[in-house]
């Protein structure tokens, strides 16, 4: 685990943005705005100009090459979602810092 200087796992970040940017780029064909908030935690939202529901598959398989953005970010993240307004899509998602200590254990959360 790399972990940033907000307290988080700098690599779940990594994953779950990177994960978020490429289906709007992807998907969407609209501009993008990509927000981060440091607090306790962190917490970054991508928006788009496509309002559709975005989909979630439960976890491509065999030869698939993508489809599993959503699930990785549901597995890293400790909260996520979607946010809707009349003419945007806001996908988010939220980290909480690290447990104090060298023994940093995450569990692992099954999806759904």
């Amino acid at each position: 685990m790399s972990e940033c200087r907000t307290g988080v796992d700098g690599d779940a970040a990594g994953l779950a943005t990177s994960e978020l940017v490429t289906n709007a780029i992807r998907h969407a064909g609209t501009a993008i705005d990509l927000l981060v908030r440091v607090g306790p935690g962190l917490r970054v939202e991508v928006s788009d100009g496509r309002p559709d529901r975005p989909l979630r598959r439960p976890g491509a398989g065999g030869p698939d090459v993508s489809g599993r953005g959503l699930y990785l970010v549901a597995v890293v993240a400790a909260r996520w979602g979607v946010a809707y307004d009349a003419s945007t899509k806001t996908v988010w998602f939220e980290l909480d810092r690290a447990p104090p200590g060298p023994d940093r254990v995450w569990p692992v959360r099954p999806a759904g």
